[in-house]
């Protein structure tokens, strides 16, 4: 019998009968929101412990990536009382992104080709749905689509002639920013 005048003793109860149902499980979607919805995200799952009509929150792996599994994807699920579940993971579907290598991170969503890549040496790549690429270099020079020319800062008149026509241009370039 638990004292109720000892709260430590009352919240060791609480966990011990939590603890009860504290376990890992599998099921599969039956349905998902539209992945452009803001705020929280719940999907349906089939499986034994959830009614598959009861919506099951998504818990996102870290702050700020949140990813909806699609239906028919197999998800895990941790149970944080008897038959409150919370979908804490799924297999990922392959993506158009590269491999990662030590020191390298890929933020990418599995259903567009957009990318940003973290490289060791401090390089930032984002790469758009439609191919553009933007590189910011550890030294701060931001490449545009590979470019190697530096972005016009300034143009003025270097000759002129009888006119007064222009016939030769002095174009200063910002090397920090390539076309």
């Amino acid at each position: 019998m638990v004292d109720e005048t000892v709260p430590h003793e009352q919240s060791e109860a609480v966990a011990e009968a939590q603890q009860a149902y504290a376990f890992l499980d599998m099921g599969i979607v039956t349905s998902a929101p539209d992945q452009t919805e803001d705020g929280a995200h719940h999907v349906t799952v089939s499986e034994t412990r959830v009614p598959s009509d009861a919506p099951v929150p998504v818990i996102p792996p870290t702050h700020g990536d949140y990813y909806v599994p699609p239906e028919g994807t197999p998800v895990l699920l941790a149970y944080t009382d008897e038959n409150e579940a919370v979908v804490i993971g799924s297999p990922l579907p392959p993506t158009n992104s590269e491999d990662v290598t030590a020191g390298e991170r890929i933020v990418s969503h599995p259903l567009s080709s957009a990318a940003v890549k973290f490289s060791d040496d401090g390089t930032v790549q984002v790469v758009g749905d439609d191919g553009t690429d933007v590189q910011i270099q550890p030294d701060g020079t931001v490449v545009i689509d590979g470019g190697t020319n530096g972005a016009v800062t300034d143009v003025t008149i270097s000759e002129t002639n009888s006119n007064g026509g222009a016939t030769s241009l002095n174009v200063i370039r910002n090397p920090d920013v390539k076309l």
